[in-house]
């Protein structure tokens, strides 16, 4: 026994082991940066997309989508240089590389389409207007998929899409709002969006190797930024390089959040799962709502605001059912929208393409 009084030396020894308490607390923290980090980078990035497309900026969709694609590309392989161990399919397939940028070419080329879709309805419509559209985007993934013979639509579904809809057209000021031409750019980019998840399941199922989500961007990269080049060069606007002088830092910045938000999404789905994912990017579009309500100085009457939240909510609830279809949430939900327990069951092995449809990003 130590003498009262005596000056015992500090070790590591003597403060023992790490409790399990402090690790959850440490690892609850970490989870919780994550999703902060991804909420502020997604409204940062919808902003400044919306920013940059305004007359006097840089309002060229080609060229922009272009730039950010080539700096994403250059991102990502500077972040697989630091830290090879985030990309584990690119082990998988050392030696084999060359064969599968090919087969995700058929991944990189709809991507390059949405990129420049996505630009041109940022062009002519308000956040307001194309977060509201947006929560449609579960519907035409999911007929795209009945289509492809991968889901079927029962009364559930159907009516689930009812309020989806409804919530939409109570969102939307159809006379200040509407914008014909925003509208069709932004429904051809969430069409696009479905049938490219479409094809990056069959892409996934049909190799031997399974790549995850960051070796798949890098493998379609490539193409996809290729194939904005070319359109840049072919269809592009020709003053538009000189005003990438004076622009550079805002695209640069965009594609900085857009690969923040790429890496972070990929670290925390495999601990909150698809359905918290999917949470997290309802609180991203209500706050992006929000602060461009405040910034742009666009009025939204309350309306406007409940039917925005009814269409997040219903989308957000599609999400979190698909990922845990016998979730308790699932139950509770059932009963209170249909009467009866619409997420009963017991909970299945995830179909990858119902989690590639929870919303991850603009």
């Amino acid at each position: 026994m130590t003498p009262i009084g005596t000056i015992v030396p500090w070790t590591e020894d003597a403060l023992g082991p790490p409790r399990a308490d402090d690790e959850d607390l440490s690892a609850a923290m970490y989870v919780w940066l994550l999703c902060f980090g991804y909420i502020v980078a997604g409204v940062g990035l919808i902003l400044l997309r919306s920013f940059m497309m305004q007359p006097g900026q840089f309002p060229y969709p080609m060229e922009a989508a272009a730039i950010h694609m080539a700096f994403f590309s250059l991102f990502s392989a500077a972040f697989y240089w630091w830290r090879p161990s985030t990309f584990p399919g690119m082990a998988l397939i050392a030696g084999r590389r060359g064969e599968f940028v090919k087969r995700y070419a058929l991944v990189g080329i709809p991507g390059a389409l949405v990129l420049y879709f996505s630009h041109q309805a940022l062009k002519h419509c308000s956040v307001f207007f194309l977060l509201s559209v947006k929560q449609t985007r579960i519907i035409s993934m999911f007929l795209t998929s009945c289509l492809a013979g991968l889901q079927v639509l029962d009364g559930r579904r159907l009516s689930l899409f009812v309020v989806i809809i409804t919530g939409c057209i109570l969102a939307i000021d159809w006379e200040t709002d509407l914008s014909f031409v925003g509208l069709v750019f932004q429904l051809s980019a969430q069409h696009i969006e479905s049938s490219r998840a479409i094809v990056g399941e069959m892409v996934a199922a049909s190799s031997d190797v399974k790549v995850d989500s960051l070796s798949a961007t890098v493998l379609s990269a490539p193409t996809c930024c290729c194939a904005l080049l070319l359109g840049s060069i072919s269809l592009g606007n020709p003053t538009a390089p000189f005003v990438v002088l004076t622009s550079w830092p805002y695209l640069f910045a965009s594609a900085s959040l857009a690969f923040a938000m790429h890496v972070m999404v990929a670290e925390v789905t495999p601990i909150i799962s698809a359905a918290g994912v999917a949470y997290t990017c309802a609180i991203r579009d209500v706050m992006a709502v929000m602060v461009a309500s405040a910034v742009c100085g666009n009025e939204v009457t309350w309306i406007q605001y409940m039917g925005f939240l009814l269409a997040l909510a219903s989308a957000s609830y599609w999400s979190c059912m698909e990922a845990h279809p016998g979730s308790a949430a699932g139950r509770t939900m059932g009963n209170v929208l249909w009467g009866s327990s619409a997420g009963a069951g017991t909970q299945t092995e995830q179909n990858p393409f119902e989690v590639t449809c929870m919303p991850r990003g603009w």
